[in-house]
């Protein structure tokens, strides 16, 4: 029965994800207000993109690695999930302020809550508990969703 649910939670989660990628594909790629509140050079604007979509297929990476149940990859990607993929790496101490101080106050909120159930996750998948990264998962993915209503409505219009 458990098998079941994780099965049907993940294919949900999956549609779900797969959904708004094919949604993204069709945006205009033009950086506009339009797309997003931030005040962001073009640079970060492309940056925060790649970053978003990273995320993106890290989430969908562990819809497939936790109903298989295969921990090492569900740890490596909630690593990546909570270290950031591209951010952290390639801005310059200039280019994280600026990026920092453009980002509204709750989001910080949102992404250290996000963080801490992504090392939740790397936690509970080197004890090998399946239910706990699973229920972990589902609250990570609750972060997402928050931040999308809050700050990305244009984005994603599925949130008006």
């Amino acid at each position: 029965m458990r098998r079941l649910f994780v099965l049907v939670f993940t294919t949900v989660i999956t549609i779900f994800f797969l959904t708004c990628f094919i949604n993204a594909e069709h945006m205009d790629n033009k950086d506009t207000a339009e797309r997003s509140s931030l005040k962001l050079s073009k640079k970060l604007r492309r940056l925060l993109s790649a970053e978003m979509n990273a995320v993106q297929h890290g989430m969908t990476n562990l819809s497939v690695a936790i109903p298989a149940g295969d921990w090492n990859s569900i740890a490596e990607t909630a690593r990546y999930i909570k270290d950031g993929y591209i951010l952290d790496r390639k801005l310059s101490k200039n280019e994280m302020t600026e990026f920092l101080s453009s980002l509204p106050e709750g989001y910080n909120i949102i992404d250290r809550e996000y963080k801490r159930l992504a090392d939740e996750i790397i936690n509970a998948a080197e004890k090998k508990d399946p239910d706990e990264v699973n229920i972990t998962y589902f609250r990570l993915n609750g972060t997402c969703i928050e931040c999308h209503v809050k700050y990305a409505k244009k984005r994603f219009p599925g949130f008006k």
